[in-house]
Formats: structure tokens, C-alpha cells, sequence
């Protein structure tokens, strides 16, 4: 039942509208040609250590129109331990254009070991017209980072390791707040379980994304759809619940079998968890 009356009137609308897909989106014709570079085909933006030694990314360049003159990219390594980076990586002043590269070369560009190339590689890039205007991501519309345009202007790239986060975790779950409609919760500090099951190398499927919320204060069935990803122990979560919204884990501490966590979702649901692992093991160095 939860938010159900709520999206009435939104199916109402989607019904009158065209176009909700993630298929390509023409080309906004209130962005000047030219400012704009895309990738010619969908992607899958991991590089998996755990399968290769040496993971590659290959992908088509292309832009709208035909007055780019340069396309220059740069990568940050997001880690654990804080940002390093930006590095310069890639320029091209024809498109399209093949943009390649490994995860060994960037490693070398960042100055690391490969054995040390752990987290998520963040990319931003600058674009230039024939008339010297430079365009970055900074000078587009949330539209423009709609899955469809397969924005190569800003977009991140997850780095796999070997990952052990699955398990069963005794939940302490405090601050409950939940969109319109919710609420009052029952137990204002909600004490529960959830468990993490790997799906695959790094991904986690969870048997509640909500830690409890749902049920506590909604009276509602657990939160699912949702993926929790391990890249070098970065967290993140994609995918949607069975009310289309989606979530943030924010680290806030780590201390041995506890981990601290406050979430959030796009309906204004969240709280904050302490996970105590049942095994008695440590976490390991997690942000987010």
C-alpha cells in the first residue's frame, strides 16, 4: 500500500507522455552544437580485476553535430583513503574517435602499483567548438545525464576486487524519517537483521535495502530490487525498489564487526544503521 495513492496521479501523466525509456534522447536543440560528445553504444563501465589481470574499456566517441574541435578527458581515483587525482588521459581533435585504455595504464598515469588500484575512477571531460567555446558537464542539464545520451562527458567507472561482504548483520536503525504519507514508525530505534548475498563478483542483493523501515513505518513489505556493489570498497547501490525510487548509502564509520551507515532514498525515506556482522568479523576499509 505505501505511496500507492501517491502515484495516481503520476501514472496519470506518464500515461499522456511518450518516452519514459532509456533509449537514445535526440539532442536538445537549446544546447549550442557541438558542446555535447556521447558514446556510440551502451556500456558496461567495470573493470574487473578479478577476472583479468589487466581489464580493458574500449568505446566509440561521437558527437551530435560536427563542429567539435577537441575532446580532452580527465580521471580521479576515488579510494578508501580520499581522492588522487585529476589526471589528464585522453585527447582527440577528430570524432569520432576510439577512446581505450587499461587498467595497467591507468595505473601508471596515477603513479600506483596495479596491486594498489583500488576504488572507483571518476572521468570528466571538456569540449571544444570550432568557435573556441569549451563545454564540461558543469554547463549541462540533468536531461543531458539520462541514461539514453550515454553521456561521455561525465561518467565512472567501477573497479572490481575481491569482495566478502556477505553475511548476516544484527541492525540497529535510528534518525527514521520517511517521505509523505509515512509514518509514525512503531519502534522510534528499530533493532532487526538483514543479510547480503553476492550475486555476482562485488554485487549484493539484500533481503531488506530499508534496514526495517518499510515494515516499521509503513507497515509495508521489505525493500528489494536493489544492489549493493563493492568497487575496491567504495559502496555503492543501483537499482530501484518496487516503488521505482532509488537509494544512498553514505559510510560514516567503520569499526571492526560495526559498520555505520546513513541512507536514503528518492522519496525522502532514510535513516541511519549500525551493522554488527553475526561471523564477528571486521569489515573492511568501506566508504562511499
Amino acid at each position: 500500500m505505501r505511496k500507492t495513492l501517491f502515484y495516481i496521479p503520476l501514472c496519470i501523466v506518464a500515461l499522456l507522455m511518450a518516452g519514459c525509456e532509456s533509449d537514445y534522447v535526440a539532442f536538445h536543440d537549446s544546447v549550442p552544437k557541438g558542446g555535447f560528445v556521447r558514446f556510440d553504444e551502451e556500456l558496461t563501465f567495470i573493470l574487473d580485476l578479478t577476472t583479468d589481470p589487466n581489464p580493458a574499456f574500449e568505446a566509440t566517441l561521437v558527437a551530435p553535430s560536427d563542429n567539435v574541435t577537441a575532446y580532452e578527458l580527465e580521471f580521479t581515483l576515488v579510494t578508501s583513503t580520499g581522492n588522487i587525482g585529476p589526471f589528464d588521459l585522453y585527447e582527440t581533435r577528430t570524432l569520432p574517435a576510439t577512446l581505450a585504455f587499461t587498467a595497467q595504464e591507468l595505473a601508471t598515469v596515477a603513479g600506483l602499483d596495479l596491486d594498489e588500484f583500488k576504488g572507483r575512477l571518476d572521468f570528466e571531460a571538456a569540449v571544444t567548438r570550432e568557435d573556441g567555446t569549451v563545454f564540461t558537464s558543469n554547463d549541462f542539464t540533468g536531461d543531458l545525464n539520462n541514461p539514453g545520451q550515454r553521456n561521455a562527458m561525465s561518467f565512472s567507472i567501477n573497479l572490481i576486487c575481491p569482495s566478502s561482504l556477505a553475511g548476516t548483520f544484527d541492525v540497529v536503525h535510528t534518525n527514521q524519517v520517511t517521505g509523505p504519507g509515512g509514518g509514525p514508525c512503531t519502534e522510534s530505534t528499530l533493532m532487526t537483521t538483514v543479510t547480503w548475498e553476492e550475486v555476482s563478483e562485488g554485487q549484493y542483493s539484500t533481503t531488506d535495502g530499508s534496514f526495517g523501515l518499510f515494515p516499521n513505518c509503513w507497515a509495508d513489505t521489505p525493500v528489494t530490487g536493489i544492489t549493493i556493489g563493492d568497487a575496491c570498497n567504495i559502496i555503492t547501490v543501483s537499482g530501484e525498489d518496487q516503488y521505482g525510487d532509488s537509494y544512498i548509502y553514505n559510510i560514516i564509520a567503520v569499526d571492526g564487526p560495526t559498520l555505520t551507515i546513513e541512507w536514503e532514498n528518492t522519496y525522502g525515506d532514510g535513516g541511519t544503521v549500525e551493522l554488527t556482522r553475526q561471523d564477528g568479523n571486521d569489515w573492511p576499509p568501506l566508504a562511499s
